[in-house]
C-alpha cells in the first residue's frame, strides 16, 4: 500500500464518529478472549469491556478500528502485529480555544532490535518501511470524559501521511547511526530521550512498556547484554510541525 492509496477516499471518514465505525466494522478473532465469538463488531467487545468496567481492556482497540477502517485488513490476533509496510497510528486531539493539540507527545514506530541496529544498514531494517511511510489519524476527543466516553464521542479527522523527503532520509540514516554508535560503546544511560533530543532530528529512542523489562541480546564480540526495552519514535520536533501544518488547513 503506498500513500497515495492511502489518501484516496480518506475524506470520506472525516468527521465520523468513532463509535459508528465501531458498529459497522466485522472481525474474527483467531485467538483471545473473542475466539470462538465468529464475526462480530469492534462494538461488541467495546460494549463487553465496559460491562466489565474494564477500561484498560480498549486500550487498543481504537488502533484495530482505525486500521481495519483505512486498510481493510483486521488485525491479525495470533501476532497481535498490524501490517509491516508501513506505520498507522491513531492518537488523541483536544479543541483548546480554537486549536488542536494533541495529548500524546510522542509517536511510537515500533521495537528497537539492537541485533538488528548492530549488524544491519538503515534501509535493511524491517522496521525501516513503518519509519519510510507513515499514516496518523487523530480523533477529536473530550478530554474530561473517561476513557468510556472518550471513546464513544471521538470523531475521526483528517489524516496526515508522512513520507521522508531526501534530506529527512538522510537525516533518519545519521539518526539510525548515532544510535549504532551508543550501543557498540555500551552507553545504555545515553539511549533515552531526554538525553538524545537535541542530537537527533528525525528518530528518537525511548523506553518501552510499563515495566521497562529488560531483554537480552548479543554483541558482535561475542558478549551478552541486558538493556531496558526501547523503541522507536518520531521525534517530538518533526511530529510538532506535522501536526502544525495539517491542522492549519482544518
Amino acid at each position: 500500500m503506498q500513500a497515495l492509496d492511502f489518501l484516496h477516499g480518506a475524506h470520506r471518514f472525516v468527521g465520523v464518529p468513532l463509535a459508528h465505525v465501531a458498529k459497522e466494522l466485522t472481525v474474527t478473532r483467531k485467538s483471545g478472549e473473542f475466539k470462538g465469538w465468529g464475526p462480530h463488531t469492534y462494538w461488541d467487545e467495546f460494549d463487553f469491556w465496559k460491562s466489565k468496567g474494564k477500561s484498560a481492556s480498549i486500550k487498543g482497540l481504537r488502533g484495530n478500528v482505525v486500521q481495519q477502517l483505512f486498510t481493510g485488513l483486521a488485525p491479525d490476533s495470533n501476532s497481535g502485529k498490524d501490517t509491516p509496510w508501513f506505520e498507522l497510528k491513531s492518537f488523541e486531539v483536544l479543541l483548546e480555544n480554537g486549536a488542536y493539540k494533541s495529548k500524546e507527545k510522542n509517536l511510537k514506530i515500533g521495537s528497537l532490535n539492537y541485533q538488528e541496529l548492530l549488524q544491519l544498514d538503515f534501509l535493511e531494517m524491517p522496521v525501516a518501511p513503518k519509519m519510510l511511510q507513515s499514516f496518523w489519524v487523530p480523533v477529536l476527543i473530550n478530554d474530561a470524559d473517561c476513557s468510556f466516553s472518550r471513546w464513544e464521542s471521538g470523531v475521526l479527522l483528517r489524516p496526515i501521511v508522512f513520507v521522508p523527503d531526501e534530506g529527512q532520509l538522510d537525516e533518519m540514516r545519521n539518526d539510525f547511526i548515532h544510535y549504532k554508535g551508543l550501543v557498540e560503546a555500551g552507553e545504555e544511560g545515553a539511549m533515552s530521550q531526554r538525553t538524545n533530543l537535541n542530537k537527533t532530528s528525525v528518530l528518537s529512542v525511548n523506553t518501552s512498556g510499563r515495566s521497562g523489562q529488560k531483554q537480552g541480546f548479543n554483541l558482535n564480540d561475542g558478549s551478552r547484554k541486558e538493556w531496558r526495552t526501547r523503541s522507536w519514535y518520531f521525534h517530538p520536533d518533526l511530529k510538532k510541525a506535522q501536526l502544525h501544518s495539517s491542522f492549519k488547513v482544518w
